[in-house]
């Protein structure tokens, strides 16, 4: 039990690295990570005959970024919580009140960052992110009898 206690959170933590990683790019080095996906996701959905306005895509990639990063973020959580502390509730507070304390943390650490800026609606996708990702875990965890 304390190994996987111990995988999880380092889990946790490898994800919180990335996070902070990603949030401190500067705005050119964001871009370029931003048109990289953009340019392989459409020509993806070009095999498949879809034609998306390119810069509609790389709006919507980038937001949807948010929200990803953050649904992980809790379901990592959520499921370290769940092997450090018995109570599903306990956990679910925990991990909803850590992860936005995080969420919201990523948006200012990125408006630190050169080209960067804080946005609300980005604020709103982490936290939107936050909820979806402890939900998944509460689904996704076997409950303790």
């Amino acid at each position: 039990m304390a190994i996987k206690r111990a995988v999880r959170w380092l889990l946790v933590l490898a994800w919180l690295y990335l996070i902070v990683y990603l949030c401190r790019q500067n705005g050119a080095d964001s871009a370029k990570v931003s048109e990289w996906i953009t340019q392989r996701t459409s020509s993806s959905l070009k095999l498949f005959g879809f034609d998306i306005n390119y810069s509609e895509l790389y709006i919507f990639l980038r937001k949807f970024a948010h929200y990803v990063v953050h649904i992980i973020l809790a379901w990592l959580t959520y499921c370290a919580l769940d092997v450090s502390f018995s109570s599903q509730k306990f956990n679910i507070a925990l991990c909803v009140i850590f992860c936005s304390i995080i969420a919201a943390f990523d948006e200012s650490i990125q408006s630190a960052a050169i080209g960067r800026i804080m946005q609300a609606s980005d604020a709103i996708l982490n936290l939107l992110g936050v909820q979806s990702g402890t939900i998944l875990g509460v689904l996704t965890v076997k409950p303790k009898p």
